[in-house]
């Protein structure tokens, strides 16, 4: 909407807007990885888990892992 009404002007990225906003205030993001049933992340004790306990899914994508032969761990979800 701001394009359309004002075609010259330059709109930041998210990207850009978060790196403004954590520098003029101190406050970065945080990512964690999460399940994607949403019953836990993988913070903490289960940090360095590869799945959950509770449900027994995976925290990294498994067809990334094994394109890559266990070199790329994705996360299957953060938040």
């Amino acid at each position: 909407a701001v394009k359309k009404c004002y075609p010259d002007s330059e709109v930041p990225s998210l990207h850009c807007i978060k790196k403004m906003i954590a520098d003029l205030t101190s406050i970065k993001s945080i990512i964690n990885h999460r399940c994607i049933n949403s019953c836990g992340a993988f913070i903490g004790l289960w940090a360095d888990l590869d799945a959950r306990p509770t449900c027994g899914e995976p925290c990294y994508d498994q067809k990334q892992l094994q394109w890559s032969h266990g070199h790329t761990k994705v996360p299957c979800a953060v938040f």
